[in-house]
């Protein structure tokens, strides 16, 4: 679309949203030079600038880190008592990406998707609040899912694999993915591998030292390239990260088995037979240990090594950082 078209888009798509986390149109008119709306002004810094400044390595649990980096981005020095800035680093983070996930659940509950959530379209004001801008791109979830040169819009780095390959199925778990990946770079300061929609059944999941207590799951799961695997929502994923913040474990969604089955069979054949066989071994080791009179106790601690073992195996074949060969000494041992 046209400067033009984009600006009528945006000042349609405000008017019907109604969020704090997301900058509406105050006014809107036509001059003899064009089209025109007026929006309150947001004092911050976008993320991509403070990107910029964040100290690499990143330390998940420093209570200064994002406040140090807003002042070097902007010259203005913070509250460190107020918003996100009175947060360690990666609950910090993941506030933002709460706040976020606020307002798309906002827009997708209203019928807009956003389809271009990435840092420079997020402002971090001095209070520590979170502005989402730039609702250009946006669209109703019933009109047309392309330009008409077939081209996907919104920027590459961030955007799902269903939307960069031209599929009619972008929808809100879209959005989805690019907040995901706009977590990943606040994270680690570098945005995810690229991947198609028909790749690993897993998304990328930064640094668990990066981003600790299963703050990396939550932006995996954000970030699997097939849509129906991640959140179901934005209130979905808003819940997970607001669990995180609060000191609980996230629960992000499960894939079903059937699927991770099919996956390693088709990418993995070898590996994923052994690793059933193992797996297989370890439910029978497990039953004679229950049934059995001498002794009569289950080796829990053990059994439960094993399975994790496992799991960890399966994780780096099916996502090729690893062969089964490397592993063959623990299948055997849990055969």
């Amino acid at each position: 679309p046209s400067l033009v078209e984009r600006m009528h888009r945006e000042v349609a798509v405000l008017q019907r949203l109604a969020h704090p986390v997301i900058v509406p149109v105050l006014d809107a008119g036509e001059s003899p030079y064009g089209p025109w709306f007026a929006m309150p002004r947001v004092d911050g810094v976008p993320l991509d600038r403070l990107l910029e400044v964040l100290a690499q390595p990143r330390d998940a649990e420093s209570p200064e880190a994002l406040a140090k980096a807003f002042e070097g981005a902007s010259g203005i020095t913070p509250d460190p008592d107020r918003g996100v800035f009175r947060l360690p680093f990666a609950a910090a983070i993941a506030a933002i990406g709460s706040s976020l996930a606020a307002a798309l659940a906002c827009a997708h509950d209203a019928g807009v998707l956003h389809r271009d959530v990435k840092p420079s379209n997020v402002i971090l004001t001095p209070e520590g609040e979170v502005r989402l801008i730039d609702f250009g791109l946006a669209r109703d979830e019933e009109r047309t899912r392309m330009t008409h040169s077939g081209a996907p819009l919104g920027s590459l780095a961030y955007m799902p694999p269903e939307q960069r390959e031209g599929s009619s199925e972008v929808a809100a778990r879209s959005d989805l993915y690019a907040l995901g990946a706009t977590l990943h770079e606040l994270l680690i300061g570098m945005p995810p591998r690229s991947s198609r929609a028909s790749d690993s059944r897993r998304g990328s999941r930064p640094d668990p030292a990066l981003a600790p207590g299963g703050l990396d799951t939550v932006v995996e799961a954000g970030l699997r390239p097939r849509p129906e695997h991640r959140y179901a929502s934005a209130a979905a994923l808003r819940e997970d990260l607001r669990r995180f913040i609060a000191g609980a474990r996230p629960r992000p969604p499960h894939i079903p088995w059937s699927h991770r089955l099919r996956q390693g069979l088709r990418r993995h054949p070898v590996a994923t037979v052994l690793a059933g066989l193992a797996l297989g071994g370890l439910i029978v080791f497990a039953t004679e240990r229950v049934t059995r009179d001498d002794p009569p106790r289950f080796d829990e601690t053990r059994a439960h090594d094993v399975a994790r073992r496992l799991a960890d195996i399966e994780g780096d074949i099916l996502r090729g950082q690893t062969s089964w060969r490397s592993h063959a000494g623990i299948l055997r041992a849990a055969l």
